[in-house]
């Protein structure tokens, strides 16, 4: 009897799953296809350096690393413009990290360094059968 109940009620969360995808249409977690089906060939790393080019840790900012590259997409998307596979000209790179210092900044008010804070990407992509990277200073600025 039990084990009838169990295939019983997966049948019916089944059924439940397939009118979602008819009411929802392609919408995680009724999307046909898998989330992660793909990765892209490319990846950007940002980390900060002082002005002698020695690494800062984000957390002397207050800044998550893994945040940076979402702050990064959303400052890109805001100003409509086009980003990935290293597409960025060096004069959007300089606006896009401008403003992620700013909100850095905004975050650090209480903080004072007085010193020279700037705002590196490490861009990896595949080429043939390499992994090649090209390391681009976005911004600098100081903190205080």
């Amino acid at each position: 009897m039990k084990k009838i109940i169990h295939k019983f009620t997966a049948f019916i969360v089944v059924f439940i799953y397939i009118i979602g995808v008819f009411v929802f249409g392609e919408a995680h977690p009724f999307s046909m296809l898998t989330m992660y089906g793909s990765f892209p060939d490319y990846s950007y790393v940002f980390f900060f350096t002082d002005d002698k080019n020695k690494i800062i840790k984000s957390s002397e900012l207050n800044a998550i690393t893994s945040n940076l590259g979402h702050m990064y997409a959303t400052v890109c998307e805001k100003n409509k413009f086009k980003y990935g596979h290293g597409m960025e000209s060096d004069s959007v790179l300089h606006e896009v990290g401008h403003q992620m210092l700013n909100i850095i900044k905004i975050n650090n008010s209480k903080l004072k360094h007085n010193k020279k804070v700037k705002l590196n990407r490490m861009y990896f992509y595949y080429e043939g059968k390499m992994i090649k990277c090209k390391k681009q200073e976005m911004y600098e600025t100081v903190f205080n």
